[in-house]
């Protein structure tokens, strides 16, 4: 979907270069979501953190803060 969108844009000669610049920016802006801290040790940093073991790692999961999240290991 996003390279349809970014040969379209390529593409079309008529579109200021900037423009075309500012919307794939904005498309991979769209495309990036914050993922977990990984540390070698990991803790409860509020009362909605849960520890999670999956795959041979421990894992924090929080229902309130999303910010919480943490992976043990590498």
């Amino acid at each position: 979907m996003v390279q349809n969108s970014l040969t379209r844009l390529r593409g079309s000669s008529n579109q200021d270069g900037n423009a075309v610049v500012a919307s794939v920016a904005a498309s991979r802006q769209l495309e990036q979501v914050r993922g977990m801290k990984t540390r070698s040790s990991v803790k409860r940093l509020c009362d909605g953190c849960k520890p999670v073991r999956r795959k041979n790692r421990v894992y924090i999961i929080c229902s309130k803060n999303p910010k919480h999240k943490q992976r043990q290991g590498k």
